[in-house]
């Protein structure tokens, strides 16, 4: 009988918790720069999902426009972190759309998390189709902006859809998702605090695992790693996750587990390196959500294979996952950095130009 690792799937389904989620969860603020808006509703794969459409209050139609990509959360169209983005976005003169994510507020279906980002991706290009064919938006230019697993679900729907005009993406991985994964459960480490070589020794035998359990193939090795792993720092981390003495097979796990450790080999170079949209990678180096270095590397690594390809990345120093700026005291302000606001400026004009 096949039993799953449940402690260790519900992790990876629900560990993307994004920085500053609290600021993102708070009541709604007015939209200053809106016109007029209006409630719609799209259709996906049979599941209606609700939405609103802002637009700018200057300005002459057609507009350009942009939907918003979701993170990884149970989002709403209402939550204040994407109401900030949409108040920019406006006061340039863009139309904007924002969506309950499937399962969440008023849209219909399941939500689910990643690694399972089909439905998101399908759901983001309905809501790009819909902004499209408004009568007051110029199809030409509708784009994508999002954060963090947007850098996976918009440039892939863009990948799938060549009408979007280009995705900005804030600390948006271009690494696997098992890479990322890896990464943010080293950076959030339950138990004593590790070294770099203890860190580094936790990503490489978890990497090794992950992807056994996903693909059925093991490396040299693996399972003499798995016993010597049981007397480092952090096994606690596994123990915690469910896992044993005895390293699992993959026909131990029952299929939902099996297939949640498959989707988390999800690569996005193929999306990335097939890109016909522009791409605006926005990231900080002191994100512990994203691996930053891997993502800039990578990006740097697949512009040198394609240099036809519109890839821009900027990387802010002093900056952690969110794009917010933030009081003396850490707490999250709503307003866009002001560094960020003009590195979106420049490269938007080149598109706004065409």
């Amino acid at each position: 009988m096949r039993k799953p690792i449940l402690k260790a799937t519900v992790f990876l389904l629900a560990q993307q918790v994004v920085i500053g989620f609290c600021f993102l969860f708070a009541p709604a603020i007015a939209l200053e720069n809106a016109g007029r808006s209006t409630n719609v509703t799209f259709t996906v794969s049979n599941t209606e999902l609700k939405a609103t459409i802002f637009f700018p209050d200057t300005g002459e139609a057609p507009f350009p426009g942009v939907v918003y990509a979701h993170g990884s959360e149970a989002a709403t169209r209402d939550m204040r972190g994407y109401q900030v983005g949409t108040e920019y976005f406006l006061k340039k003169g863009y139309a904007v759309l924002l969506y309950d994510k499937r399962g969440a507020g008023e849209s219909e279906g399941e939500y689910v998390d990643t690694p399972f980002i089909e439905h998101a991706s399908a759901d983001l290009q309905g809501a790009v189709r819909l902004l499209q064919a408004q009568d007051e938006i110029d199809a030409r230019k509708v784009g994508i902006f999002g954060a963090s697993q947007s850098g996976w679900v918009a440039v892939n729907a863009a990948l799938q859809d060549p009408t979007i005009a280009f995705v900005i993406t804030i600390s948006g991985p271009s690494t696997t998702m098992l890479d990322q994964f890896t990464f943010q459960h080293a950076m959030h480490f339950d138990g004593p605090a590790l070294d770099d070589e203890q860190r580094e020794a936790f990503i490489a035998f978890q990497d090794g695992l992950y992807n056994y359990l996903g693909t059925g193939v093991a490396g040299p090795n693996l399972e003499t790693q798995y016993a010597a792993a049981q007397s480092e720092p952090w096994w606690l981390h596994f123990e915690n996750w469910g896992f044993g003495g005895t390293m699992p097979s993959v026909d131990s796990l029952d299929s939902r587990s099996f297939e949640v450790f498959r989707k988390i080999q999800y690569d996005p170079y193929r999306s990335v390196f097939n890109a016909t949209a522009p791409l605006l990678y926005i990231y900080g180096s002191q994100d512990v959500q994203t691996p930053v270095p891997e993502s800039v590397e990578r990006l740097k690594r697949i512009t040198a294979l394609r240099p036809s390809l519109d890839i821009t990345v900027h990387e802010f120093n002093d900056m952690g996952h969110s794009m917010y700026m933030r009081d003396d005291d850490g707490n999250p302000i709503p307003l866009i950095r002001e560094d960020i606001r003009a590195a979106i400026n420049s490269w938007l004009k080149k598109f706004e130009a065409k």
